[in-house]
């Protein structure tokens, strides 16, 4: 399969990889697609998954929620995972301080406004803004 894959040009490449995303769309729960369209689809996807030397997807085969495999490889790169989730935590705290001190500005904003607004220009003072 790979001898197959790569005879193809680029551009030929390109094309595949957006059509087989536009049939995969077309089995999604949501798509206006009828069981007619549905099985096309999934023929089409075989066929560009062959040209492209990809595995076929068995649509007979029952759905699991996920490959065994995959499960083995999260279990074995539980470190991984474990810095991932203390990153994670991170990014939320980052995100949750930036959140504050926007909401700070915001603050100083509407009161700047508010002075502006009444008509106290004259009397603006950066004494005025709140810490």
């Amino acid at each position: 399969m790979e001898a197959k894959q790569e005879g193809l040009d680029s551009e030929t490449k390109n094309k595949l990889w957006k059509e087989l995303k536009l049939k995969w769309s077309a089995l999604k729960r949501n798509s206006n697609s009828n069981d007619t369209q549905k099985a096309a689809a999934k023929k089409r996807i075989n066929e560009i998954q062959d040209e492209l030397g990809l595995d076929k997807t068995d649509f007979e085969a029952p759905y699991e929620g996920g490959s065994q495999k995959k499960t083995k490889e999260v279990e074995n790169t539980g470190g991984v995972v474990n810095q991932m989730a203390g990153i994670s935590v991170d990014t939320q705290k980052i995100i949750a301080a930036v959140n504050q001190k926007a909401h700070n500005i915001e603050e100083k904003l509407d009161h700047i406004i508010s002075l502006l607004e009444h008509n106290k220009v004259a009397d603006f003072d950066t004494k005025d803004i709140p810490k």
